[in-house]
C-alpha cells in the first residue's frame, strides 16, 4: 500500500480529460432518464454527431474536447425506425451532404451487460473499435437481471466498469426510463451510486427539452434548455435540430449570485435564501433549481437539514475546498494587476 501526502495535489499534473466539457469523461458511466417519448435516443445521437464530427466544436454550447469514434448500441427500437431517427438528425446538421464520420451503430443484436459471455463479446468489439463514446439506449433492454435488486445490480454495475478500462477510455452512456410516477429513474440505489453522472430530461410545452443534472462526480451540478425543432430541407426531407435556448453563461451568473448569498448569510435557510437570491435579481422559478444543482457539487455542503412541518431548514456552507481555491484565483487576480500596472 503506498501512503501519499495531501501536499502532492498542489503539485502540477495534467490536465482533467473532457469529452464533453464539464458534462462527460473519459472512462465514465453516465445516465440520461426520461419519460417514454421524451427524445432521449434523439439528444444521444446529437451528442454522438459531435463528438465524433471534425467539423463541430460544441454540443449544445458544452465545448467538445476529446474527438473519437462512436458506438450507439440500440436494444428498444427496430431498425426502420432508429434509421429513420439518425437520418433526420443527420441532414439536421449537414443537410443532404455526404459525411464520412466514424459513428456506428448495432441493432437488437442482445448486447447484455448482466450476461459475463455477451460482455466479452461487446468488450471485445469496443477495444477493436478503438470507441470512445458507447451509447446504450436502453439500460433496462441491455440488464437482464432485476433492476430493482442490489445483488443484481452491482454485478452488473462492475461488468459495465470493465470498459472503462480499456486503451480508448470509452465512455459508457446509457438512457434509462422512470418510476410510475416520473419522480426518479428505476432501480437499486447501486445503479445511482456506481454512475459519474445522472442527467434528467424533462420535456415541457413547444418542443422544449430541460435538462437536470442530478449527479456530477467531479464538476457542479447544472442545468440547461434546449428546443426539439423539427422542420424539412429543401428537398422536403425531415430534419432535425436540437438549440440551445438558454445562454451558457448565465449558468455560471446564477450560480455565483447564490454562492455569494450564501456566503454573507452561513444561517439563512432555504426558504431564506430563495428570497435573497431575488431580492438581489434573480428570478424565483430559479431559485430552488440552483440550490440543487449546488447540492450535489463541489461547491456547498449541507451542514443543517431539520425535517418537519413548518421547521425544515435545510442550512449550507460553502466547502473549505471551494473557498481555497476561490482565494488562490483572487491572489492570481491581484498580482496579475499589479503587473499590468507595471509593478515586478
Amino acid at each position: 500500500m503506498k501512503i501519499r501526502n495531501i501536499s502532492e495535489a498542489l503539485l502540477p499534473r495534467p490536465k482533467v480529460e473532457y469529452y464533453i466539457d464539464g458534462i462527460i469523461r473519459p472512462a465514465s458511466r453516465s445516465i440520461f432518464w426520461a419519460a417514454p417519448g421524451t427524445g432521449k435516443s434523439l439528444v444521444f445521437i446529437t451528442m454522438g454527431i459531435c463528438f465524433c464530427s471534425p467539423e463541430i466544436s460544441s454540443w449544445l454550447g458544452f465545448k467538445v474536447e476529446g474527438k473519437g469514434k462512436v458506438l450507439f448500441i440500440q436494444e428498444e427500437m427496430p431498425d426502420d425506425g432508429f434509421l429513420e431517427f439518425l437520418e433526420e438528425t443527420y441532414r439536421g446538421f449537414f443537410g443532404g451532404q455526404s459525411k464520412e464520420l466514424p459513428f456506428n451503430f448495432t441493432v437488437f443484436e442482445g448486447a447484455n451487460f448482466s450476461d459475463a459471455k455477451k460482455v466479452e463479446v461487446l468488450l471485445n468489439v469496443v477495444k477493436k473499435g478503438g470507441y470512445k463514446m458507447v451509447f446504450v439506449d436502453s439500460f433496462a433492454a441491455t440488464i437482464s437481471d432485476d433492476e430493482n435488486a442490489k445483488k443484481d445490480m452491482q454485478p452488473a454495475m462492475e461488468n459495465v466498469k470493465k470498459f472503462l478500462m480499456l486503451p480508448s477510455k470509452p465512455a459508457m452512456i446509457f438512457t434509462h426510463h422512470p418510476t410510475r410516477d416520473n419522480r426518479q429513474f428505476r432501480g437499486s440505489g447501486s445503479i445511482g451510486a456506481a454512475m459519474d453522472l445522472i442527467v434528467q430530461l424533462k420535456g415541457t410545452k413547444l418542443d422544449h427539452l430541460e435538462f437536470i443534472m442530478e449527479k456530477n462526480r467531479y464538476k457542479p451540478c447544472r442545468n440547461w434548455e434546449a428546443k426539439k425543432i423539427f422542420k424539412q430541407d429543401l428537398d422536403e426531407k425531415d430534419m432535425f435540430i436540437l438549440e440551445r435556448t438558454d445562454r451558457p453563461d448565465n449558468l455560471l451568473e446564477k450560480q455565483d449570485l447564490m454562492v455569494k448569498i450564501i456566503e454573507n448569510n452561513p444561517g439563512y435557510g432555504q426558504s431564506e435564501l430563495c428570497d435573497a437570491y431575488v431580492r438581489m435579481g434573480g428570478k424565483k422559478i430559479d431559485a430552488s433549481g440552483v440550490l440543487r444543482m449546488l447540492d450535489e457539487s463541489e461547491v456547498t455542503e449541507v451542514v443543517h437539514d431539520s425535517k418537519g412541518g413548518r421547521a425544515n431548514k435545510k442550512i449550507r456552507r460553502l466547502t473549505e475546498a471551494y473557498i481555497a481555491e476561490s482565494m488562490q484565483q483572487d491572489v492570481t487576480e491581484v498580482v496579475r494587476k499589479l503587473v499590468n500596472n507595471g509593478h515586478r
